[in-house]
């Protein structure tokens, strides 16, 4: 049902075991319809449905507020900053090669 709501022209089907792991905030199946989505199943979007149509998109909110405000991306950020001006750093010349500087450090 995800599937037709995007414009995708290829499907892949896969089966990932770990997936058949019951997550501690995943309600019981009690009813056709009447249990409480799981944040997976939220983050889906299925056209026609309503009333899932806000849960989807709250959810994707969180999760991009989640991976914008964490605290490894703030240290990542910080890195980067205070690493900009390391002539040691990770590069590549404009031809494509790898100078090696990072291991100046390591040495």
């Amino acid at each position: 049902m995800h599937a037709v709501g995007t414009t995708a022209s290829r499907l892949l089907q896969g089966v990932d075991f770990l997936d058949f792991v019951r997550r501690k905030e995943a309600s019981p199946a009690s009813g056709a319809g009447d249990s409480v989505a799981s944040a997976d199943e939220r983050r889906l979007y299925v056209p026609g449905l309503h009333p899932r149509d806000f849960d989807h998109h709250v959810q994707r909110a969180k999760d991009y507020l989640t991976a914008l405000f964490s605290l490894s991306t703030l240290a990542d950020a910080t890195y980067t900053v205070v690493t900009q001006r390391n002539p040691n750093t990770s590069t590549r010349t404009p031809s494509g090669f790898n100078p090696a500087n990072d291991y100046l450090d390591i040495i």
